[in-house]
This record gives structure tokens, C-alpha cells and sequence, in this order.
């Protein structure tokens, strides 16, 4: 996995989680599941709105496959951005 700023994975985790684990502390109803939920976004295709043959009548297996090529690394850059605006969100 591709880190921005060559960040070892176990130490964007360990820093991660210590960043979260400050705002569930300020806030006990902060769970950090609308992170993950933005960190799992990714658009659909404009054509597959116009033309629901392209994605939503598939069956399950080829809809899996097509989700899975648009998925890329999430930098850490990345992450603390959805971090951040989530935390904007809640704490309006």
C-alpha cells in the first residue's frame, strides 16, 4: 500500500488512531464510521446514470468486479482530510 510522505502503515494506524481516539474523547458520540464510509466513496459512472445497463442490471459477481477496479490506496493525506472533515461535520 502507497503511503503519501513514505509513512509506515503500522505508524499512520498507531497515529490514526491516536488522532480519532482525541476526538471520541471530546465528543463520546464520535465513532470515526463516517471516515470509513468517505474513505469508501467513489463515483459512478456518468454513462451508468443515463444507461442503468451498464451498472445496476448486472449481477452481483460482475457489479463486485467493476467496484473493485475503481478502488485505489487511500494516502495518508487523504485520510486526514475525510478525518477532518468528518469531525467538521459532527461537531457543527
Amino acid at each position: 500500500m502507497e503511503q503519501s510522505h513514505d509513512i509506515p502503515v503500522c505508524d499512520l494506524d498507531i497515529i490514526t488512531g491516536t488522532y480519532l481516539k482525541a476526538f471520541q474523547d471530546a465528543d463520546n458520540g464520535f465513532t470515526g464510521r463516517a471516515v470509513k464510509v468517505h474513505t469508501m466513496n467513489f463515483e459512478l459512472l456518468d454513462d451508468g446514470m443515463e444507461n442503468l445497463e451498464l451498472c445496476f442490471f448486472k449481477d452481483c459477481d460482475t457489479k463486485k468486479a467493476m467496484v473493485s477496479d475503481l478502488r485505489v490506496p487511500v494516502a495518508a493525506d487523504m485520510l486526514f482530510q475525510e478525518i477532518n472533515r468528518c469531525v467538521d461535520n459532527e461537531f457543527r
